[in-house]
């Protein structure tokens, strides 16, 4: 009989995973998400939060990337280095160079062969440098425009610039030059460079309507100049994710765990998209702001659990089980998030069709 009833106490109850549709609306998704989180910290069995949590994966299809994240800066640190430390070099042979002719006769021929070497290797290597800091100062701005144009497919040109504080001039030149270097290698400018399209299927899209997209693109811009004075829950909103992005770098500071800082970096990159978005266009407020609703608290709890059981002087097994499966989690909130902003991109680009669609029906 004790056997028996050490067995029931042991044995462990099934875990019950949410089954999640493939064609579920993307807010559901966020408050299942979150759900599941909550009752899993609130309930102390973040063991099964993983696995709980990988249904989650299920939603949707993978997205096509159209941009892509500019080369490391290190590398142009590097050359930079370098050509500083041959232009310091060359500077003082030239330097010597000159001496010698002014002062010896004798060696005079190798002091102007000397001297021609080290001014033509100074005026390649001061090219060099203006190149490597150029492309240094584009890939730092092109790091603010790839956080907000990495899920869409279409974006205006000013409102970017405008959030990003870089003049539009320079943002286009900055557009331009990631085509080039095929960062947006599908990238294509409208009319005036009033907005981008990230893929060719969008560009011919557009071309094959290009008077009604243009009417359509000129009506959001008109619309954006009209939102100097946001309502007061569009900018509660703003602060609200405002605060989502401060908790997220406040936790990322206390945690020393590089793969975790990885994912809240990417975090809260896609928080700056969804801020980015509500500015732009505050009738996104609605959904967008269910979104923050539900992933805040989601997320804040999970962080100090983390951050709670790293603080703890024993770490047993259990405690470093718990801290990986909170790891794993966020990658895989992470991946929902994506694919929810994903199908919320999606969702507009339906949109953006159906009113051109019926613009065109009105012209014919």
């Amino acid at each position: 009989m004790w056997l028996d009833k050490l067995k029931r106490s042991t044995k462990k109850e099934p875990i019950v995973i949410p089954v999640i549709d493939d064609n579920a609306n993307y807010l559901t998704i966020a408050k299942k998400t979150a759900d599941i989180v909550q009752n899993e910290v609130d309930g102390g069995e973040l063991a099964d939060l993983r696995i709980k949590l990988g249904a989650v994966e299920r939603i949707s299809g993978n997205r096509e990337s159209f941009v892509f994240p500019g080369s490391s800066l290190l590398t142009h640190y590097s050359m930079l280095t370098i050509a500083g430390l041959f232009s310091v070099v060359f500077a003082v042979i030239l330097l010597i160079s000159v001496g010698t002719i002014a002062l010896s006769s004798q060696y005079r021929l190798p002091g102007i062969i000397g001297l021609v070497a080290s001014v033509g290797i100074l005026v390649v290597n001061i090219r060099i440098i203006d190149r490597e800091v150029g492309q240094i100062r584009f890939l730092k701005r092109f790091g603010k425009y790839y956080e907000l144009l990495q899920h869409k497919n279409v974006a205006l040109i000013e409102p970017l610039a405008d959030y990003v504080k870089i003049p539009v001039k320079t943002v286009e030149r900055d557009i331009y030059l990631a085509i080039d270097q095929n960062l947006i290698p599908q990238g294509h400018l409208g009319t005036e460079n009033k907005v981008l399209m990230m893929s060719h299927a969008v560009f011919e899209k557009y071309s094959a309507a290009q008077a009604e997209y243009d009417r359509y693109y000129d009506k959001l811009l008109e619309e954006y100049h009209r939102q100097e004075e946001r309502p007061d829950e569009v900018e509660a909103l703003l602060e609200l994710g405002e605060q989502y992005k401060a908790k997220i770098r406040a936790a990322n500071d206390l945690i020393k765990d590089n793969a975790i800082t990885e994912k809240l970096d990417q975090m809260e990159k896609m928080v700056s998209a969804i801020i980015y978005e509500v500015d732009v266009d505050p009738s996104n407020a609605d959904k967008l702001g269910l979104l923050l609703g539900y992933y805040l608290p989601t997320t804040e709890k999970l962080l100090s659990t983390y951050i709670d059981m790293t603080e703890k002087t024993v770490q047993g097994g259990k405690i470093r089980r718990i801290r990986k499966d909170i790891s794993d989690s966020l990658g895989i909130i992470n991946k929902a998030f994506e694919k929810i902003l994903d199908g919320f991109f999606e969702e507009k680009q339906i949109e953006v069709e159906s009113d051109i669609e019926a613009m065109r029906s009105i012209s014919d």
